[in-house]
């Protein structure tokens, strides 16, 4: 894993790209170092998670979260599912865009979009019903949930 820091004044954009993964641990590390208060962390160009990276993420996140306001951006569907299934604290961050994938049944096509709080949902919530339509047959699209017990 790499991280790509950019610092304005008191901002900081931590963009995330590779595996989130056992060897995520020092990038992760090197990250205390900031003085920032106000942090975004871009997930834009994360390939994949693991078990071992998400077990960094949260020792991380637990003790970088203190003093600053955490943002999330461009999250993907496996990392906000994996943060919903667990049941460690992985922080007080605010999600402010989020990719949700999506499936049509009458084409079968799949289908990828970017949510962000702006226009699509509110802050920190997750929506429930967002009604898209297919680029190939303009069918209504279903949001591609795992289903819950």
């Amino acid at each position: 894993m790499k991280v790509i820091s950019k610092q304005n004044g008191n901002q900081l954009t931590i963009t995330i790209k590779g595996a989130l993964n056992e060897e995520a641990k020092k990038s992760l590390t090197e990250l205390h170092q900031s003085t920032a208060t106000e942090v975004c962390f871009d997930f834009e160009r994360l390939e994949s998670i693991n078990s071992s990276g998400i077990r960094d993420w949260i020792q991380f996140i637990r003790k970088f979260e203190q003093n600053r306001n955490l943002s999330y951006a461009n999250c993907p569907p496996d990392l906000i599912m994996t943060f919903n299934n667990i049941e460690a604290d992985v922080g007080s961050a605010k999600v402010i865009s989020l990719y949700r994938a999506y499936n049509c049944a009458d084409c079968n096509s799949h289908h990828s979009f970017l949510l962000t709080d702006i226009k699509d949902f509110k802050a920190g919530e997750i929506p429930k019903d967002t009604r898209l339509h297919c680029q190939k047959c303009q069918g209504l699209l279903e949001p591609d949930e795992v289903a819950e017990d």
